[in-house]
């Protein structure tokens, strides 16, 4: 071996051990950061006695900026999220969901709390009833409903879900419930840009393993506190929407849109407009896919006059429907689904 030869393998080893060392220090100096929509959650979580027993059942995650610690449960007495919380697999299910079988439709749920079923058991929620209802329906099929409801979701969190995730259960139709968390000011950067930041804040290819290039890249990234940008605007909601509408059409996958009620499509107290910009937005695309509007539901438990609910009947919150406002939906649901089943069995 020639001296050149030995020079060069030294100078490389040397470098190879600097680099090592200089990436232990920085794995026990600077531990892993969360992303910024993870942590501002976490604070709110904290604060607030009504979701505080969330924090313990959420994990960081650069894709969805959070998402449901894998077979996770609380106890009752812990709060309004209780029972079982997650499978395996993240999924609020009591089970795990498998290769899907030839005799099966799968249906996938994404949504935010409303969704996930907030003060409820996973049972108690619309999508286990819908699914209850779907079976006695159509009894030679095997129907799966999968409850992939994450409590703050937005709608482009959904939309990453199904990218990254949801595709992979192969679902035949796909339920939306989103529009809630989207209009909430979190700081002044909505969602996309948070995602974008987080992006440019990696190393490329095999550099983002390494914690030491992740510092170098960090500032690419930047904080914000003021609270004036919604977390999706109704113009990017649509988009967000646009994107499901259009990914669905390329998979051959069903696509439902649930228009979520809230407190004030019932007292026009709260609010003198009889739907939001959110739900509008969701209007726009009834020729494009299918909606189910609840919001004629709980105006109809509301102005009932033999029978009429109030909104405690109805609602647990602003928009958190109570168990029995869960069973109503599950009833409008299943009506819809059942009727694209029956469809889906006659031409096929």
């Amino acid at each position: 071996m020639t001296k050149n030869k030995k020079r060069c393998i030294v100078f490389f080893v040397s470098i190879s051990l600097s680099l090592l060392a200089i990436e232990l220090f920085c794995r026990a100096a600077y531990p892993e950061s969360t992303n910024a929509r993870f942590t501002q959650l976490e604070k709110y979580l904290n604060k607030s006695k009504r979701f505080n027993s969330l924090v313990d059942v959420i994990e960081n995650d650069e894709e969805l900026f959070w998402k449901l610690k894998p077979s996770s449960t609380l106890v009752d007495s812990m709060g309004s999220y209780k029972g079982i919380i997650a499978n395996a697999q993240g999924l609020r299910e009591d089970h795990e969901i498998k290769k899907k079988e030839d005799n099966e439709v799968r249906i996938l749920f994404l949504g935010d709390s409303c969704t996930f079923g907030y003060n409820l058991k996973h049972d108690q929620g619309f999508v286990d009833l819908t699914e209850k209802k779907l079976a006695i329906q159509f009894s030679k099929l095997k129907i799966e409903c999968i409850n992939a409801g994450v409590p703050g979701y937005s709608l482009f969190q959904g939309k990453k879900f199904l990218e990254t995730k949801g595709l992979n259960y192969t679902p035949d139709a796909i339920v939306l419930n989103f529009g809630w968390n989207d209009q909430n000011n979190w700081d002044n950067r909505s969602d996309t840009d948070h995602y974008q930041s987080i992006k440019n804040s990696q190393p490329p290819n095999i550099f983002s393993y390494s914690r030491f290039f992740r510092l170098l890249w960090s500032h690419n990234t930047s904080s914000t506190t003021n609270a004036n940008t919604p977390r999706l605007s109704p113009d990017q909601f649509a988009q967000q929407l646009r994107d499901i509408i259009n990914l669905c059409a390329e998979k051959n996958i069903k696509l439902f849109v649930l228009v979520w009620p809230f407190d004030y499509n019932i007292d026009k107290n709260k609010n003198p407009k009889t739907r939001g910009d959110w739900q509008i937005a969701q209007y726009h695309f009834e020729k494009q896919t299918t909606l189910i509007d609840l919001v004629p539901v709980v105006q109809s438990l509301s102005n009932n006059k033999q029978n009429p609910h109030t909104l405690k009947d109805i609602f647990i919150d602003t928009g958190h429907a109570t168990a029995f406002t869960n069973e109503q939906f599950s009833t409008q649901i299943y009506t819809a689904l059942a009727s694209w089943i029956k469809l889906k069995l006659t031409n096929s």
